[in-house]
């Protein structure tokens, strides 16, 4: 095999039909890496590449590499993450149909039984958010909420003077000290993009369906490609 930037790797472990990387704290969002394999044979194809692509907050946790003729098991594997995959299409359709159904503004929220019978519960949480030094905007205001099942969390952020403009990609939501219980993100909100020495809103909401957990999260955001991160400790929902 061959790995560009092999030594950035904190982890290369090959074995007779796995690789195994592990990524180090060296690489920066937006670097890519290209990994060339050949195959032990003389059968076609010889050698196949894969190009992987630095991200703050995602990351593949397998990648299988298959040759034709493929085995039947491969295909089953594809089916399978392609069925999950539609399934996860078909659901957030759903909820979409669902709420476009009805009215807009607050009478859509309680049409949609979206807020339950006890409304939206509200809260400042500025005071116990802890940014990163390493975050690219700074924090100016946050507000935490809560419904039956849902949460969300708006915020102000500021990009700095002569920054490129920001706009947020997508975000995640962990339970600090536990990285296998995360929120599903539904929505991340931003109506325009925030030019350098400006400040604008972003809207994240998540599924909720256990209001017993309250957090605190970690709150992730970034731009394209995982690029100019913000990340954001402390957040609590009421």
């Amino acid at each position: 095999m061959a790995l560009e930037g092999k030594e950035r790797f904190a982890l290369v472990d090959p074995a007779r039909s796995t690789l195994k990387l592990v990524p180090s704290e060296q690489m920066v969002p937006g670097e890519r890496f290209r990994l060339t394999v050949r195959f032990e044979n003389t059968s076609a194809p010889a050698s196949a590449s894969l190009q992987f692509v630095v991200h703050a907050a995602q990351a593949e946790p397998l990648v299988s590499v298959h040759r034709q003729p493929r085995p039947a098991e491969s295909f089953r594997q594809e089916l399978q993450v392609k069925d999950a995959q539609l399934r996860r299409c078909q659901e957030d359709n759903s909820r979409l149909r669902a709420e476009s159904t009805g009215p807009g503004g607050l009478a859509g929220l309680l049409a949609a039984d979206v807020t339950g019978d006890m409304g939206v519960d509200a809260e400042d949480i500025l005071d116990r958010i802890l940014r990163a030094p390493s975050s690219a905007l700074r924090l100016q205001r946050v507000h935490a909420y809560r419904t039956k099942d849902r949460v969300g969390v708006r915020l102000a952020l500021e990009n700095p003077a002569g920054g490129e403009e920001w706009t947020a990609e997508w975000a995640s939501l962990v339970l600090a000290g536990r990285r296998d219980l995360e929120l599903k993100v539904l929505v991340v909100w931003q109506k325009a993009p925030i030019p350098g020495g400006e400040s604008r809103k972003v809207v994240v909401e998540a599924e909720a369906p256990d209001a017993s957990i309250r957090g605190p999260f970690v709150l992730k955001l970034w731009a394209k490609g995982g690029t100019r991160p913000v990340t954001l400790s402390g957040v609590t929902f009421p």
